[in-house]
């Protein structure tokens, strides 16, 4: 039996797609086929050919263009955050999208196999929905809860009875990332219609994953933890979990037991922001491998770099109020370490790269005292 697995993504998310996809190719089975579907909506024939770079065999990969669905059920006028666009809502169209298969396994883009999930794919659903793992951070009984977490989590859990119409949210709620979709059941019950129902009335906290939460309740297959390992563990919300579920992740970091990991919202745990996050070498295995090592670096430097431009855009405010970078040092606004690295070399090379906001290159007074303020150290 072919695995069959889709991903939902725009044009920024492409070198993350590939580095799953390269995770994939790199824990397969040469018994097994493997075919992979990306939703989009931006594709470019650029990075269609650089994602199906040195592809095996065993491994295809299709681009799923979701400009009619977009326009026909206006989907970009769904709830949807700067965190994320409305191509997370792509996965609910997946039974129409794949109108010949009986199921596929949906990944996120920040989720990377280190196993084979043809062992994943081949659990059966029997009449459920879905299977998926439990979502971490939102589990009940947060022993070590602040009182603004606990406060958070109750209305988030009240916000999925009063508006979603779900019962025990906090023991049900499912995280999306990763789910084994039943297709050939959903179209035999025309979910599709439960999936536009809530996705119009959805307006808060999460998109898709609402959604597939409060259409699919109570028929769930919870698959185990390990196919959905979720670094934001790491953060510093980790205080959210109860003790079984962190139980569960100190044991499975012991063991190596993961199946996937899933480089969940937080920047400081994506290792395509913070090089060093927790499990990153994981994901750099199979970001090496790909075309987009080298644009992935480059995305990382230019990241440092505009941090840089955001401190000296904090400085910029704080001239305006005539403080000299001396001061700014002395009321702790202006770090010691950054105080060092501002020089005026490395504002001359933002603007040669670009990377200085036109606006702010416009401003003659704003460069002035922005030079001013290096040529005095």
């Amino acid at each position: 039996m072919n695995v069959k697995i889709a991903f939902c993504a725009d044009g920024k998310w492409y070198p993350y797609v590939s580095v799953a996809i390269q995770s994939i190719i790199d824990n397969s089975s040469i018994d097994r086929n493997y075919e992979i579907f990306v939703l989009n909506y931006d594709a470019d024939e650029f990075a269609c050919d650089r994602i199906k770079w040195k592809l095996p065999k065993n491994v295809s990969v299709q681009f799923v263009d979701m400009s009619e669905y977009i326009k026909k059920y206006r989907i970009a006028d769904w709830f949807h955050s700067g965190r994320l666009n409305y191509a997370a809502y792509f996965r609910l169209f997946l039974p129409l999208v794949l109108p010949d298969a009986d199921k596929v396994l949906y990944l996120d883009s920040d989720a990377i196999p280190v196993r084979d999930v043809a062992d994943l794919y081949d659990i059966d659903l029997g009449e459920n929905l879905v299977g998926a793992a439990h979502e971490v951070i939102y589990m009940k009984d947060s022993e070590r809860a602040g009182l603004s977490e606990k406060l958070y989590m109750g209305e988030f859990f009240n916000y999925c009875e009063r508006v979603l119409g779900m019962t025990k949210p906090s023991e049900k709620y499912f995280n999306s990332g990763v789910v084994l979709m039943n297709l050939r059941q959903m179209r035999i019950e025309n979910t599709i219609e439960q999936f536009l129902k809530y996705a119009k009335i959805n307006n808060a906290y999460f998109h898709d994953q609402n959604v597939l939460n409060a259409a699919c309740q109570d028929r769930v297959f919870y698959i185990p933890q390990e196919w959905n390992f979720m670094t934001n563990w790491f953060a510093d919300n980790s205080q959210f979990v109860d003790k079984g579920m962190r139980d569960k992740y100190q044991q499975m970091l012991r063991d190596k037991s993961f199946g996937i990991i899933h480089y969940s919202c937080y920047p400081e745990t994506r290792p395509w922001i913070t090089p060093l996050a927790p499990l990153g070498e994981y994901w750099w295995g199979g970001a090496r491998n790909t075309a987009f090592y080298e644009s992935i670096l480059e995305n990382i430097c230019k990241g440092e770099i505009l941090s840089k431009l955001a401190d000296m855009a904090t400085i910029e405010e704080a001239m305006r109020a005539d403080l000299d970078h001396l001061k700014l040092w002395r009321k702790g606004v202006l770090s010691n370490g950054l105080r060092i690295k501002i020089r005026r070399s490395e504002t001359l090379q933002f603007m040669t790269l670009g990377l200085i906001p036109k606006v702010a290159r416009k401003k003659k007074e704003c460069r002035d005292k922005l030079k001013a303020l290096l040529e005095s150290k």
